[in-house]
């Protein structure tokens, strides 16, 4: 939750967090503000400076809510999913939050600074538990599977040797930026003889 004027988060109602081009006018439209709405979409956009505070706040309550029981409060916990699309009912009450895309897109826009990382230590003081995606912005990309690109890079092409029928050897050179990740798995319990110079994305061949 976050401080807002009361008209302006009264105007906000329900919508879902998407990209808008219509600037909301407070006090009977005669008061701008840096908010966003839309006349034929039920969408909302907070304004820059606090955008992706918002949208890592969807991404912490999508993963901590997974439709669990919880044995201190004896309820089953909402399964909480951030749809990448507008939902048809706008006043849906189904555990859901939209739009995925644009939450990502305000993430990468509007970067944590030192006030969202004080406010998390403020809460983690008083509650015992952080917001991940404020101290790792980067688990975002991983945990909702979309590409963000500038947060974490490919790494540089790289080779894969097969040593053995159940080893296979990797190598990479760094990226500019040294934050690449390298995912390998093998589908068939066995490699064959994959060789060669691949780039991001590419299955190695015989495993």
């Amino acid at each position: 939750m976050r401080p807002a004027d009361n008209t302006v988060n009264s105007a906000r109602n329900s919508r879902w967090y998407g990209e808008c081009d219509e600037q909301y006018y407070d006090e009977g439209g005669t008061i701008p503000t840096d908010s966003w709405t839309s006349s034929t979409d039920w969408v909302w956009k907070p304004r820059d400076a606090v955008k992706g505070d918002c949208a890592r706040m969807i991404f912490y309550m999508a993963t901590r809510y997974e439709g669990e029981y919880n044995a201190i409060s004896n309820i089953t916990e909402p399964d909480l999913e951030i749809m990448d699309y507008i939902p048809a009912d706008d006043y849906s009450t189904d555990p859901i939050m939209a739009v995925l895309s644009d939450l990502l897109l305000w993430h990468e826009q509007d970067p944590v600074d030192d006030f969202e990382r004080n406010r998390n230590e403020v809460i983690y003081s008083y509650q015992g538990n952080r917001n991940p995606y404020i101290d790792h912005p980067e688990y975002v990309c991983l945990v909702f599977g979309t590409d963000c690109p500038g947060i974490v890079d490919d790494p540089d092409p790289f080779t894969a040797e097969g040593s053995s029928a159940s080893q296979i050897d990797l190598d990479w050179g760094l990226n500019a930026n040294s934050n690449e990740i390298v995912l390998a798995w093998n589908t068939t319990n066995t490699f064959g003889t994959p060789s060669g110079t691949y780039t991001s994305g590419d299955p190695i061949t015989g495993g």
